[in-house]
């Protein structure tokens, strides 16, 4: 029964039959190895706890160390991981949406959803079948992001140096704002960007009665340096209703894999530039320019 709920739960969040398959596989190895029921009672003891980040973190540690006796990547076993976790979260969250009017099963799946977007970053960078993230995981677990149209969601205090004032509005440190995460589901055209906005603001409502909303957002896509670079479209269109409060640079520009998978190991000399935006972010670090993420207001 367990085995079915969990094909289930991957056919609706959009893994391929290939990938629902490969899964199951690692399952079967890991029945064989008598390891699976472990893998099982780390999920839930991580989901019997809220928070859950240090545990899921902790447990994530564990599930890890049976790489060897498992025969399976580390990467691949987080993945197990979180949709074990995922399948207990599902019957909670089927709970919660008899409760609170502004829950439904198509946010549960629309947020569950990152977790194929999570294993196809895994494989385009390390060319495995997994999750190498699988601490981001807290936020949906605990209830407190969310998946709203196409962006995803949660409250957090404003992290302000000084006050600042943007579109009228007097903002300062502590002040809560909506976060807003970019996944890499896809094209972010200018519908459902300002659609999802729209989702937030309504789901939140009750956190800003008779103030406006403040939505915030720490990126790489808000470096101003990058902002210049980027292409015209969707996401330069986007990013620029934010206003910048502060720029982080990076030596190593961390953030580099998302834009050139697993070539960004390779060194600046070797990107490829298949791309307008590889192209010019590539001319621009052989150039000795240096990149990070910005932390950008809007106030809608």
């Amino acid at each position: 029964m367990k085995d079915l709920e969990r094909m289930n739960l991957l056919c609706h969040i959009d893994f391929s039959k290939e990938e629902v398959s490969e899964v199951e596989g690692f399952v079967a190895k890991l029945k064989q190895k008598y390891l699976w029921e472990e893998i099982q009672q780390l999920a839930e003891e991580v989901m019997s706890v809220h928070p859950c980040g240090e545990t899921l973190r902790m447990n994530l540690e564990k599930v890890e160390k049976l790489e060897s006796e498992a025969g399976i990547h580390k990467y691949s076993l987080d993945l197990l991981l979180i949709i074990e976790c995922a399948l207990i979260f599902k019957r909670d969250f089927e709970e919660k949406v008899t409760q609170d009017d502004r829950l439904s099963m198509d946010i549960f799946y629309d947020s569950m959803k990152d977790i194929t977007y999570k294993m196809h970053e895994c494989q385009k960078v390390y060319g495995v079948t997994g999750i190498f993230v699988g601490f981001w995981y807290d936020g949906f677990f605990d209830m407190t992001r969310f998946a709203l149209g196409r962006l995803q969601f949660e409250m957090m205090p404003l992290w302000l140096s000084e006050p600042v004032c943007v579109a009228g509005t007097r903002l300062e440190n502590g002040m809560e704002a909506i976060n807003v995460h970019i996944p890499s589901s896809g094209p972010l055209t200018s519908a459902d960007s300002k659609q999802a906005l729209a989702m937030a603001a309504e789901f939140f409502k009750d956190r800003f009665v008779g103030s406006p909303v403040v939505f915030v957002m720490a990126s790489w896509l808000l470096d101003e340096d990058l902002m210049t670079l980027l292409p015209e479209g969707n996401i330069k269109e986007f990013v620029k209703h934010f206003q910048v409060i502060n720029t982080n640079k990076s030596d190593s520009f961390d953030d580099g894999w998302r834009v050139f998978g697993n070539d960004w190991a390779k060194g600046i000399s070797y990107l490829p530039r298949n791309t307008r935006l590889q192209k010019a972010i590539a001319d621009y670090l052989q150039q000795g320019g240096k990149l990070g993420y910005g932390y950008g207001v809007m106030v809608v």
